[in-house]
């Protein structure tokens, strides 16, 4: 399964809230520039957190995402924020990783979707808990489009061998 697969209700809308009511007083701003055609072009620019001490969330999430991926070796859980204007050029997630699982804990934000250029494919939430699910590889290039309006919350889990 190489080709990105959206799942509903990966968790809960409560607990959405939970993982986002834990790690919003613990965000720090996330500006990464990458050297290209010009200089210091910024490609992330996002607000983020990890968690690493488990709580019952973020527990589940590495147990899902390690049961896609046929692996059980995950690494902790981030939580990224972007506001309006904030966005996370295109990227991969390093072929170290074997699987990604992101998962929306919000909808109702302007913008703000994953894009894979390769499968010319776009995901946004319908509703909280739901997410997407890759195995990575050279082509699994992939970016969190521009937010316009509102706020957009995800929880990212990557697996490794």
């Amino acid at each position: 399964m190489s080709v990105p697969i959206y799942i509903h209700d990966i968790i809960s809308p409560r607990q959405c809230g939970i993982l986002i009511k834990a790690a919003a007083p613990r965000l720090k701003e996330m500006k990464i520039a990458k050297q290209g055609n010009q200089p210091h072009t910024v490609i992330q620019h996002t607000q983020e957190f990890r968690f690493h001490q488990d709580i019952p969330e973020t527990i589940l999430l590495k147990s899902i995402a390690c049961k896609l991926s046929d692996t059980d070796k995950a690494e902790t859980v981030k939580i990224t924020k972007y506001e309006e204007d904030q966005f996370f050029g295109p990227h991969l997630d390093g072929l170290n990783r074997k699987g990604t699982l992101v998962v929306f804990l919000n909808a109702g934000y302007a913008g703000g979707q994953l894009y894979f250029p390769h499968y010319e494919t776009t995901y946004s939430p319908d509703m909280p808990g739901g997410g997407v699910f890759w195995l990575n590889t050279p082509i699994s290039i992939h970016e969190g489009k521009q937010v316009y309006g509102g706020e957009k919350w995800i929880a990212t889990i990557w697996t490794h061998q």
